[in-house]
């Protein structure tokens, strides 16, 4: 598995939960080369994506990342006058085994913490490592800690 990032949580099924950083989304247009320019922009500057996950409707695009740094890439949206949100990040290592994320998942929603977003980090026979956003990030260190 991953080797254990800052702010470790405790969590029942989970092999370890993290913080990690950011999450941002940005819309896109649906255009071919619109997520080339923005891997490159963030590229020129020397950020890595170390997640990304994305999805279209109709003439846009909604793509949620996490980018090895957030202040860089903050600045860069800002520079740019570009529209984008941010959010506080929590990690979960599960088991790969039936069910687990579906226990996480439903402990988290019956303390009314809304995943908004979840991204996939690493994934391998033994489990898998995801990223996950909330509406309220402190509803779910309530349940996670």
């Amino acid at each position: 598995m991953v080797a254990p990032r800052r702010g470790a949580v405790e969590v029942p099924n989970a092999q370890e939960v993290n913080a990690l950083p950011t999450i941002f989304t940005v819309g896109l247009r649906q255009d071919p080369g619109e997520l080339g320019r923005l891997a490159k922009l963030l590229g020129d500057r020397g950020v890595n994506i170390e997640s990304i996950a994305g999805v279209a409707h109709g003439d846009h695009a909604i793509v949620n990342f996490i980018p090895s740094d957030a202040d860089v890439t903050r600045e860069l949206f800002k520079d740019l006058g570009a529209g984008f949100d941010e959010t506080e990040a929590l990690t979960a290592s599960l088991p790969n085994r039936p069910g687990e994320l579906a226990t996480l998942a439903k402990a988290l929603g019956d303390a009314g913490a809304n995943i908004t977003v979840l991204l996939p980090l690493e994934a391998g026979p033994e489990g898998g490592e995801f990223a996950m956003a909330f509406e309220d990030a402190s509803k779910a260190k309530e349940v996670l800690e």
